[in-house]
Parts: C-alpha cells; sequence; structure tokens
C-alpha cells in the first residue's frame, strides 16, 4: 500500500509527453510517461491521476497585468457546457 493519494499526491516528474491526436484534433489528448521511482505506485487500467500544474509566479503576475485582471476572476471553459 502507498502513503500517496489525493490528499498526499506524489509529485512525479514528467519523463516523456507526445501529443497522441490528429493535427486535424480540435482537443490535445497526451500520453505521459511519470518518473514513480520511490513511490510504490502501482497503476491497472482504469485508474487515473491528476496533474497540478505550477506556474511560476512572476509569469503569472506578468500575463495578468497584460491581460488588466487581479487573478480573482472567474473563469468557464465554454466547452464545458
Amino acid at each position: 500500500m502507498t502513503k500517496y493519494n489525493k490528499d498526499n499526491p506524489f509529485p512525479a516528474k514528467i519523463i516523456e509527453r507526445y501529443i497522441l491526436n490528429k493535427k486535424s484534433s480540435t482537443k490535445k489528448t497526451y500520453h505521459l510517461t511519470l518518473d514513480l521511482t520511490d513511490s510504490h505506485i502501482n497503476f491497472k487500467a482504469g485508474d487515473a491521476i491528476a496533474i497540478f500544474p505550477e506556474n511560476p509566479l512572476e509569469e503569472v503576475d506578468a500575463l495578468l497585468e497584460v491581460l488588466s485582471q487581479s487573478g480573482n476572476e472567474e473563469i468557464t471553459d465554454p466547452r464545458s457546457g
């Protein structure tokens, strides 16, 4: 049994990433290879992972300034229906 779960995520590094879709696709689906060394995590068909991206604060602040936004705005993806 692993000590990692949704409340205590394992900080895996991406080893490999490539797009699975054709260039004509309207969405992007990626194949990811993750380094799970020392995690004792075993995946089986149907399992899922979550990605928690990190963005440098300086880049986020610069983008918000360019967009004239505060960072507190609610954003809705129009594709989510």
